[in-house]
């Protein structure tokens, strides 16, 4: 039987916080416990972005002619996503990877609104586009991506100089790999930050995934899907989602946390010591566009505060919503994740 953990009270000690009527960006109190005087406290590798172009698409009929109500064009990639949740919260975060200069402005504009310290590398032509078809009758997400630009090994090597010249407590590597970038390139960035002593974030799949966990990933943030993929077995119970987490944990000593998210159930933190379940709020999700990076973002933002797994997965669980009532216009977007957080239902699984 799971135990059920009471909502705390807002730190300011109103109902709501009140930062609750802040703007959409909120300097996060972690930022003075966590984030080193003058640099940066995580750093965030997208080795494949995309522009990502959203077509909201009522009714989406594959085969058919359809109709987008909406569309937006807005920087993505998983750790780009995460550099941008981890900002919006005033944390000082730098961002690396690679990027074709035919259009990288929609980047550089949100890495000089933001404070995004920008260590890019370059790369001739045009960074890929991600298109994603989002349905709200139906409450779903279709995406189509294009492979990405392939960096030559000049330019791995000094992608992998420019890691290597950033100090930071926290590495956050998300997303596919590009052409010409191998699974082993990816281990050896991240066993060569563990053996210097810092943390490392993986957010991937397959044999990038299988490759991080070999190299000594501190955390790793599968869906469900992705978790049954790298079990190659359905998991569809919580139970399940639990118990191959703690199989991990088994067979990898370096890696301390399985945080994996559960969609529309909320998201479940996985240690050696406990497995705790996050259920957030009813809500109306218009998107849930970088709802997952939100979430690996709030998760990295409580361990900079020292939080203990509960209190770190109901943070990850407030930044997640932060995220998804941006996207739907929800007035709980201009609140900040730590105030969202107090919404959050936790469960103690046995």
């Amino acid at each position: 039987m799971s135990a059920v953990l009471p909502s705390r009270p807002a730190e300011d000690g109103t109902p709501g916080g009140a930062a609750a009527t802040a703007g959409a960006t909120h300097p996060s109190p972690a930022t003075a416990a966590g984030d080193p005087a003058g640099g940066v406290s995580v750093l965030t590798v997208t080795v494949n972005p995309a522009l990502d172009w959203t077509l909201e698409v009522p009714g989406l009929t594959v085969g058919a002619v359809n109709r987008a109500a909406s569309a937006s064009v807005r920087p993505g990639g998983k750790g780009v996503n995460v550099a941008t949740a981890l900002a919006l919260a005033g944390h000082a975060v730098a961002a690396t990877g690679f990027l074709g200069r035919d259009n990288e402005r929609p980047f550089t504009d949100r890495f000089a609104a933001l404070r995004i310290s920008d260590h890019f590398v370059r790369l001739p032509g045009a960074t890929r586009i991600g298109v994603k078809l989002v349905d709200p009758r139906a409450d779903s997400t279709t995406d189509v991506n294009l492979p990405g630009l392939e960096p030559d090994a000049v330019a791995q090597a000094e992608l992998k100089r420019r890691i290597e010249a950033i100090p930071c407590a926290w590495l956050a590597i998300g997303g596919s790999l590009p052409p010409g970038f191998a699974p082993a390139t990816l281990a050896t960035l991240i066993a060569a930050r563990r053996a210097s002593g810092g943390a490392v974030a993986l957010d991937a799949t397959g044999a990038a995934l299988r490759a991080g966990l070999a190299a000594g990933a501190t955390v790793i943030k599968p869906n469900q899907s992705e978790l049954e993929e790298l079990m190659g077995r359905p998991l569809p119970e919580e139970s399940d989602v639990i118990l191959a987490a703690r199989q991990l944990l088994a067979d990898h000593p370096a890696l301390e946390s399985v945080l994996a998210s559960l969609g529309a159930e909320g998201a479940c933190l996985i240690s050696r010591e406990s497995a705790v379940l996050a259920r957030p709020p009813k809500m109306r999700v218009h998107s849930t566009v970088g709802a997952g990076d939100a979430l690996l973002a709030g998760f990295i933002a409580a361990r900079l505060r020292a939080l203990d797994p509960a209190e770190s997965l109901r943070l990850a669980t407030g930044f997640a919503i932060a995220t998804l009532a941006r996207a739907a216009g929800d007035p709980r977007g201009q609140r900040p994740p730590e105030s969202l957080a107090q919404d959050v239902t936790l469960r103690v699984a046995p």
